[in-house]
């Protein structure tokens, strides 16, 4: 007999129909209600943003919740039976980083009573985790902000060894600039002027055509460049519409890290021969 645990994870599996459920949990006005003049007051966590939408940081220069959600595609009626899965990643970003500002601000005042507000959190974390399961994505925090990333094991492997390439990495995966040419070229383009002075120790060490490669994409493909035609683009690049180049910018990012995941390596390949050596 099939368990039911086994049962109950997205028998199949819908943007359209997630983003409907978490709606429904954030928009829930059993979450926490008030005592004002002798009745109750209900609120959602969705009141709660949008009632205190402009103390937000993230705001940015938006004046509304409505508003937000508008400019991000991500209301109901922007969500139908071929909703893309990047559209769902947009709202639990926006819904995650709702919550990390409840819990990290004096938002929920406590006259709110919280008991069922923290089960309406806890079961939004959980549907959350499984989307993002689902969907091999991972959620980032940093100081300011929570960002949602598709899972990359080199970029994992590459931010732990040399945690200075970590704000580049994560820049560059964030989902907010997953279309965003230029964006992803000036990245590009710092990760370029780091991998520079270890051109040299690739090439010497038997990593010449990797480290070519790499740098033939980060300039022939104008990420390193803004898109000019006299600045040495390839012209078979030039002719790709956006999503096109934007593949080859993301192999072109998987190349330089791949070339920054092998000097550490180089640091005690030395060492094995020696070991070998001796042994």
């Amino acid at each position: 007999m099939t368990k039911i645990s086994e049962r109950n994870v997205f028998p199949s599996f819908s943007s359209h129909e997630e983003f409907f459920k978490l709606k429904n949990l954030f928009c829930d006005k059993g979450a926490y209600y008030t005592e004002e003049a002798f009745h109750y007051v209900h609120y959602s966590l969705y009141d709660i943003l949008r009632n205190s939408f402009l103390k937000w940081p993230l705001r940015g220069s938006i004046t509304s919740l409505e508003e937000m959600l508008k400019s991000f595609q991500i209301r109901d009626e922007d969500f139908n039976h071929d909703s893309s899965e990047e559209r769902l990643l947009d709202y639990i970003q926006l819904i995650l980083n709702a919550i990390h500002f409840f819990n990290t601000s004096n938002i929920l005042i406590v006259s709110y009573h919280c008991n069922q507000g923290r089960i309406i959190q806890k079961a939004i974390a959980q549907n959350c985790a499984l989307i993002l399961e689902k969907l091999n994505a991972e959620v980032i925090e940093t100081d300011s902000e929570l960002y949602i990333a598709y899972k990359d094991a080199v970029a994992a492997a590459v931010s732990i060894q040399q945690p200075e390439l970590a704000p580049c990495i994560i820049e560059y995966q964030k989902i907010n600039n997953r279309d965003d040419l230029a964006r992803k070229g000036e990245v590009l383009c710092s990760l370029a002027k780091i991998l520079e002075p270890n051109e040299q120790m690739l090439n010497d060490n038997g990593y010449r055509q990797l480290c070519k490669d790499a740098t033939f994409l980060l300039n022939k493909t104008g990420a390193r460049h803004a898109l000019d035609p006299n600045d040495g683009i390839e012209a078979q690049f030039l002719a790709m519409e956006d999503q096109e180049r934007i593949k080859w910018y993301d192999r072109a990012f998987k190349t330089v890290l791949t070339c920054m995941a092998v000097l550490p390596y180089l640091d005690f390949r030395e060492e094995i021969k020696d070991i070998k050596r001796n042994g």
